[in-house]
């Protein structure tokens, strides 16, 4: 459990300063998980990451055959 302080540190640095997540945890010393549960317990959303396309998908088909 991490106190009300590191809370507050947390979305100060996260909304205020525009910090992202693993930046916070090195700067306050806790797992970037745990940053990442603060954020979502206050309501923010995790950023989805779309897939990259591969090297390969233009190859696929000649593969295949």
């Amino acid at each position: 459990m991490i106190s009300k302080e590191i809370e507050a540190d947390v979305l100060r640095l996260y909304h205020g300063e525009k910090w992202p997540i693993g930046t916070i945890a090195s700067q306050l010393g806790i797992h970037h998980t745990t940053v990442q549960r603060v954020l979502r317990h206050t309501g923010v959303d995790s950023k989805v990451v779309a897939p990259r396309a591969s090297m390969v998908d233009p190859f696929v088909p000649f593969i295949v055959e």
